[in-house]
């Protein structure tokens, strides 16, 4: 019973470093491709509408349409939106952006860099054709987290 044991531990720590190992061995060249976002939606909306408002004063009223706009503009107006990660690490970002992409293998993340700024793009899931990740991005002190599954064309 113990060698039974013992050997079914061994096969379990080996599938365990064997997938670990190959979940981010080919992301810079697994992620090559254009992404379309298909669903996305704001982590910390709520955070991000209360600091909002205690910094500009505003009143519950405003509060809610800025909270519904915030929705719109990153849930479902980001839908459609594509990001297409070049072989020669830049980036296109829908049609008029264009960057420069790295891949960070010890955070697990893609970092765009763009005119605008630098963005991070966690990656919890890279499957197939099939990618869910997190974008952190960081604009007059606030970090809004958008979460995103995108579908390669």
């Amino acid at each position: 019973m113990k060698k039974l044991t013992i050997s079914l531990m061994a096969v379990l720590i080996a599938f365990s470093l064997f997938t670990s190992c190959n979940s981010g061995a080919n992301v810079e060249k697994d992620i090559v491709g254009k992404w379309t976002i298909e669903t996305s939606n704001l982590e910390n909306l709520d955070e991000l509408v209360t600091e909002m408002a205690s910094q500009l004063d505003l009143n519950d009223s405003l509060i809610n349409q800025m909270k519904e706009e915030l929705e719109s503009e990153m849930g479902e107006d980001m839908k459609g939106t594509y990001i297409e990660f070049n072989e020669d690490h830049t980036v296109n970002l829908d049609e008029d952006q264009q960057g420069s992409w790295s891949y960070d293998k010890e955070n697990n993340k893609i970092v765009i860099k763009d005119d605008d700024g630098t963005y991070d793009l966690f990656i919890n899931s890279l499957k197939g054709d099939d990618l869910d990740a997190t974008f952190v991005i960081s604009d007059n002190g606030m970090n809004f987290r958008l979460k995103v599954a995108l579908k390669r064309e």
